[in-house]
């Protein structure tokens, strides 16, 4: 079974910041903000790290690759998603411009293990990565986001 990211999901990921956190083995966790992202798939994704964030996360990140990520901006309440999968660091610049023109960075592709709904109540913190695309755009639909503009 493919990795159930819709288009919708994908869209708000991609419009805005995102907030990630990374987490040392024994529970140090650090939170950054990463300024743009890509999807590579349904189930992977790259998010362009700034330098500065790069510093303070870069040993959470070899340490323990595992990632969570939740939109930022108007898609955390558009889009209460996180998905959290597994990290691995891109440092090629002619890879990093391809994918974030204009920015010298540190980019992160992340392989999409897991999928949460965060939305306030009875399907908050529901893991919904077993569904189908199907099943997860018929939720969307339920819960009135694929409307006017919740889209």
């Amino acid at each position: 079974m493919s990795f159930p990211t819709t288009d919708r999901l994908k869209s708000w990921y991609q419009k805005d910041e995102v907030h990630f956190a990374v987490a040392r083995p024994g529970g140090e966790v650090q939170i950054g903000i990463a300024p743009r992202v890509l999807f590579l798939a349904d189930d992977k994704l790259a998010i362009e790290i700034p330098a500065g964030v790069w510093k303070t996360v870069e040993g959470y990140v070899k340490d323990n690759p595992w990632i969570a990520l939740h939109p930022g901006g108007l898609g955390a309440v558009k889009a209460p998603y996180q998905l959290k999968g597994k990290a691995s660091v891109i440092s090629d610049q002619q890879v990093i411009s391809q994918w974030f023109p204009g920015r010298t960075a540190v980019a992160v592709v992340v392989d999409l293990l897991e999928l949460y709904i965060t939305k306030p109540g009875p399907e908050a913190g529901q893991r919904v990565d077993q569904w189908s695309k199907q099943e997860l755009t018929l939720l969307e639909r339920r819960l009135g986001w694929l409307e006017g503009e919740n889209l």
